[in-house]
């Protein structure tokens, strides 16, 4: 079996049993850019098991890096209302969410570790009588699932030996052999 097979194999074991989604739902995808094509083969995944609309939020690591590194800290300590409003406006659509994560243990490692503490805290404060949100996964009244996948940075300290090229595939790889 080929890996893309396997990757198509995944999204729909992920769309259909982790997610169980249902004829017209809306489904959202969180994920990285750096997984771009396998995260359109659980987008197909997802519209082939009746999904109605599936919407995908990218994230960027490296862009996320280059702000914690350089943005104003007041600025990264604002949580704009429209994005509680939005995540409002799906849950009540009873939207299905699918996270895709794909973390760098080392990422922010030159980030001053005192500022991520009060920004951390900042958006805490900011959950604050915004918990419904929260509990729409925390307290399961909605619909969610929890994947990852390996980054190319990540997998290569797991296999140093592999090609920068071919480290991540191959690491995605692994599990399916």
């Amino acid at each position: 079996m080929s890996f893309e097979s396997k990757i198509e194999k995944f999204a729909e074991l992920t769309v259909k049993t982790g997610l169980n989604v249902q004829k017209g739902q809306l489904v959202i995808i969180n994920a990285s850019v750096e997984h771009v094509p396998q995260i359109r083969t659980f987008v197909e995944a997802a519209y082939n098991a009746g999904a109605g609309e599936v919407i995908v939020n990218w994230a960027d690591p490296i862009c996320g890096l280059m702000t914690m590194l350089n943005a104003d800290e007041e600025a990264l300590k604002l949580h704009p209302q429209w994005e509680f409003d939005k995540a409002r406006d799906y849950q009540k659509r009873g939207c299905a969410v699918i996270n895709i994560l794909s973390s760098d243990p080392r990422l922010m490692e030159n980030v001053d570790s005192g500022r991520i503490g009060r920004i951390e805290k900042a958006h805490a404060e900011a959950m604050k009588g915004n918990e419904d949100i929260k509990n729409y996964t925390a307290k399961n009244e909605g619909q969610w699932c929890i994947i990852s996948f390996p980054n190319p940075r990540w997998a290569k300290m797991v296999f140093p030996y592999c090609s920068k090229q071919n480290v991540g595939r191959y690491l995605l790889y692994v599990p399916y052999h």
